[in-house]
């Protein structure tokens, strides 16, 4: 889902070029496995809301950050406790701000941001002090089922970004259909938990709330040596 951005518009390093090759995966620990499904990014979506806060946080802006290149395994066994999903992103292909999400996010996304804006936002979310992309281009998520009912799963969710992992008990809805499972939540995670401190101005008077807050539909495919 990282999911850790500063959503101020102070001018840092410029972004990265996006990487060459797609987010790694552990493709050999899936190999040779049945009831394996590879994420489809196309009819897949994870949105990160960006909130602002402090006593002069109508002077800022909200942000909504789409995932642009997602890439995803889930294995589901009989036995529920070596089921397990892996999903990773790369920060430099993160979507800053794409209006159609804003516009469908409501209210709270509806002020209007400039191209400098969003330029310095995006540099600021990228750089060092924030997800550091250049030092560690990709996100990645582990899932793993701990107890199921119904069509409601509680599992473990580890983040890993800027080489820091945290791990949170969340509640997934998993839907299974022929060849295809579709998994769906939220998971909120806290910059403070990887090492940063939360964009601040004005000595807090405007800044970013610590929680960032991530919604996801993740749509898998039943590949075709399962």
């Amino acid at each position: 889902m990282a999911l850790v951005l500063a959503a101020g518009c102070a001018t840092s390093l410029p972004p990265p070029e996006a990487p060459g090759e797609p987010p790694p995966l552990p493709y050999a620990w899936y190999a040779g496995r049945a009831n394996v499904y590879s994420v489809d990014p196309e009819r897949s979506k994870v949105l990160l809301y960006v909130y602002r806060e402090g006593p002069l946080s109508g002077l800022g802006h909200n942000h909504l950050i789409r995932v642009g290149d997602l890439a995803g395994l889930v294995y589901l066994s009989d036995d529920l406790v070596h089921a397990r999903a892996d999903l990773a992103f790369s920060a430099a292909a993160l979507e800053l701000d794409p209006p159609g999400e804003r516009a469908a996010a409501g209210r709270e996304f509806s002020s209007k941001l400039s191209q400098s804006d969003l330029r310095a936002t995006r540099e600021n979310m990228l750089g060092p002090e924030a997800l550091d992309a250049i030092d560690h281009p990709f996100i990645h998520i582990r899932i793993r089922p701990m107890a199921r009912e119904g069509n409601s799963l509680k599992v473990l969710a580890e983040v890993t970004l800027r080489g820091v992992t945290h791990a949170s008990e969340e509640t997934v809805e998993l839907t299974l259909g022929a060849g295809l499972i579709e998994l769906e939540g939220t998971l909120t995670v806290r910059q403070s938990d990887f090492g940063i401190t939360p964009f601040s101005v004005l000595g807090g008077a405007i800044r970013v709330r610590n929680e960032v807050l991530i919604r996801y539909r993740i749509h898998a495919l039943l590949t075709s040596d399962s």
